[in-house]
């Protein structure tokens, strides 16, 4: 999916079943305020028993 943007914030993440600890480079995640513009808001979660394959994300229209 291209040209998208964030309107607000990720509510959680899940990254597989373990614990990552001591990572050698650190996770950063950034939110810019976007410029307003003309959207079609969109929500788009995916579904964690696709067991992370291309398919398991969902998009839905409000």
């Amino acid at each position: 999916v291209k040209n998208q943007t964030i309107l607000n914030k990720v509510v959680g993440i899940q990254v597989g079943n373990g614990t990552f600890d001591n990572l050698t480079d650190p996770v950063i995640i950034v939110f810019n305020k976007p410029s307003p513009v003309k959207a079609i808001p969109k929500c788009v979660f995916w579904e964690l028993q696709q067991n992370g394959k291309e398919n398991g994300h969902v998009i839905k229209d409000f």
